[in-house]
Formats: structure tokens, C-alpha cells, sequence
């Protein structure tokens, strides 16, 4: 990798107020010096320490996104829940999820269109690489393995929180943009590079906190930064394109009413992913069906690996490979806490019995 003049080389930064801003509005692209000198300081919070809502602020990435120019961009959704006008609680749907009253896409007055929205869909590419480190590696370990890099570093917020956990972030810029599908097909080789205890680093369209500490801890924080070779994405691997699997043929199931109705479920689950559109409204039910068919599971009525199996198939289908671990992470989470509250098959009334019976004779006498 030859040095690049960094007076050349652009960063895009993409800035939110918190965890929870969706809206691509706060987006800036700097000189390269620029965003070191952004990266450099650490803001000192006001709230109760360790308190999450005292960290949950200012957020940023390196994705380059879409704008309002753009005719086919996702705009960002407000979504309004459904309350209980009585009481003026949210009313929970199935998977005890908030109930979705309708979706509102705000006006930017900037624009006089929707915001844009913060989400894969939007992706056009990242300007360089991110990478968090929560504990497995320290500051001197960074600095000799990046030492060869042009790259800015910092600690986070619960850096040396314990005394003597290092956690901190690198930010290293790329000598040229990234495009979205180049990075998606070198994340293994990116995560292999990093060496992070992290794999999330590099999830689509993530923000990280910006260099933030509290007064208490102020005495801890350090930033620094390193002048060297631009990091160049084109160095490393790219994988195959992902091709979705065969979808599971799930055996036929004769005499267990318990396993048929639980198999009736499954594949009752399965289309709502397969009817779900939307980036968030895609994350929000593959989570719901996992932590409902973690419930069958937990009653006895569905294999756990054959659950697994099919919901992993339907959630690749609709979200792509490049976030098999994710939707791994949902199944797993639903088949867990699904055992402490099984699902109850529905009892049959002394009336379905009686129609049972009489439909049996008909068949019999054919």
C-alpha cells in the first residue's frame, strides 16, 4: 500500500443524536485532518454515572448514505403505537411487542421531503473502517498494530471502568470509498485484520458513540492519532456472493396432534417473514417469530434444530447472508427465554370433538 496525500482524501462522517435517530440529516465531509481534530476530544457528559441513558448520545459512522436527491431512498419511518384508551398504555400485540398504529414518514424542512433513512437500504458505501475493541486488547496493542496506518484513536466511555479494562475505538480511512458490496464481501477479512473481540464492529450501517466521558473518569480518557500508509480495501479477500440455501423440506407429521399443531404454527410464522417489508419492520418480526416459536418449542410441540433451520432459511431469504449472525442471535435469544414461558396448545371444546367424530364417520362410510 503507497502513502496518500491526505489533503486529497475526504471523510464522510454521518452523525445521530442517539441509538434511537433513524435520520440520515447530520451528515459532514471533512479533509481527513479535519475529522481527527473531531475524533480528538472528549466530551464530558452530565448524567449519573454509568447510567445508560448518560452515555447514549451523540453517535456517528463512516457510511456514505443516499440523499433526498436520490429518487429511490427509504425514507425514515416515526412509528406511532397503538394505546389503550382507558388506561394509556401501549397495547401488546402476540409476542408482547408494542402494537404498530400506523407509520409516519416527517418532513424535512431542509429538503421539503421525507428524512432519509439510517439503513442498509440506503447504504452507498463507507469512507473507512471502524473498529471497537471492548476488552481483549489494550491501548499499546492497538498502537503497534495500526502503527503502520494512517488512523485516529480513542477511548470509549467505560474505558478502565473496572481499573483495568481497555475499551476503545480505531478509526482507520480508506485511500479510496469503499462501495457498500466490496465491504459486505470483505467483512471476514476486515474482522481477521482487527483482530477485535467485537464481530458487530462492521454490522451494517452501525453508529458508534463519539468520544465521550464522564468527569469522573475524565482522567482516564485518551485520544491519539498515527500518520502513515491509507488503508486499502482493495488488499483484502473478497467472498463468493452469498447464494441462498435450499429451503428445508420439513417431513410430513401423522398422529401427534401436539407436533402438527406446532409444525401449523411454524409455518404460520414463516410467511410473516416472508409478507414483512421494510428494514426496521424485517428485524422487528423475525425477532417476534423467534421469541414466539422459542414458546412452541418450550411446549414440546416443534424440534428446536427444525425451528432453527427453517427460520434461519425464511430470515436469509428476506435479509440477506452478510447478517446470518444476527438472525442467529435471535433464534438462540427466542429458544431461551421461550423456556420460561411455553406456549399452550389450543384446548378442543366438547363441540370440535363431537364435529371430529362425525366428519371420522363420513369418512369411514366412503
Amino acid at each position: 500500500m503507497a502513502d496518500t496525500d491526505t489533503n486529497d482524501n475526504i471523510m464522510a462522517l454521518a452523525f445521530f443524536r442517539s441509538s434511537k435517530d433513524n435520520r440520515v440529516d447530520k451528515v459532514g465531509y471533512w479533509p481527513w485532518e479535519h475529522a481527527v481534530e473531531i475524533l480528538s476530544e472528549h466530551v464530558l457528559t452530565d448524567g449519573v454515572l454509568d447510567d445508560p441513558a448518560d452515555k447514549d448520545r451523540w453517535m456517528f459512522t463512516l457510511a456514505v448514505f443516499k440523499d433526498a436527491e436520490w429518487p429511490d431512498y427509504e425514507p425514515a419511518p416515526r412509528k406511532v403505537y397503538r394505546k389503550d384508551p382507558v388506561t394509556g398504555r401501549t397495547v401488546l400485540d402476540e409476542y408482547a411487542q408494542p402494537t404498530l398504529d400506523r407509520i409516519e414518514y416527517p418532513e424535512n424542512p431542509a429538503t421539503g421531503r421525507p428524512y432519509v433513512q439510517r439503513c442498509a437500504a440506503n447504504l452507498i458505501g463507507y469512507s473507512g473502517l471502524l473498529l471497537d475493541y471492548d476488552g481483549i486488547r489494550t491501548l499499546d496493542w492497538a498502537k503497534e498494530r495500526f502503527g503502520r496506518y494512517t488512523y485516529a484513536g480513542y477511548t470509549s466511555y467505560s474505558h478502565l471502568k473496572d481499573g483495568r479494562t481497555n475499551k476503545f475505538r480505531i478509526v482507520l480511512p480508506f485511500r479510496e470509498p469503499c462501495p457498500t458490496k466490496d465491504f459486505e464481501f470483505r467483512k471476514k477479512a476486515f474482522l481477521a485484520f482487527a483482530m477485535t473481540d467485537d464481530p458487530s464492529t462492521i454490522a451494517v450501517s452501525r453508529g458508534f458513540y463519539m468520544p465521550q466521558v464522564h468527569p469522573r473518569r475524565a482522567h482516564l480518557a485518551e485520544a491519539w492519532s498515527n500518520t502513515g500508509e491509507w488503508l486499502d480495501w482493495g488488499r483484502f479477500r473478497a467472498e463468493k456472493p452469498w447464494v441462498p440455501p435450499p429451503t428445508p423440506v420439513l417431513a410430513p407429521i401423522e398422529g401427534d396432534k401436539l407436533r402438527a399443531w406446532g409444525r401449523q404454527e411454524l409455518e404460520k410464522h414463516l410467511q410473516k417473514i416472508r409478507d414483512v417489508e421494510g428494514e426496521g419492520a424485517r428485524h422487528h418480526t423475525v425477532l417476534g417469530v423467534c421469541r414466539y416459536l422459542g414458546c412452541v418449542v418450550a411446549a414440546g410441540a416443534l424440534d428446536p434444530h427444525e425451528m432453527a433451520a427453517a427460520v434461519m432459511n425464511e430470515a436469509l431469504m428476506k435479509m440477506g447472508g452478510a447478517r446470518r449472525g444476527e438472525i442467529q442471535s435471535m433464534i438462540d435469544s427466542g429458544i431461551r427465554k421461550g423456556r420460561n414461558t411455553p406456549a399452550t396448545p389450543p384446548q378442543k371444546t366438547r363441540h370440535t370433538e363431537l364435529m371430529e367424530r362425525i366428519l371420522a364417520k363420513k369418512r369411514a362410510q366412503r
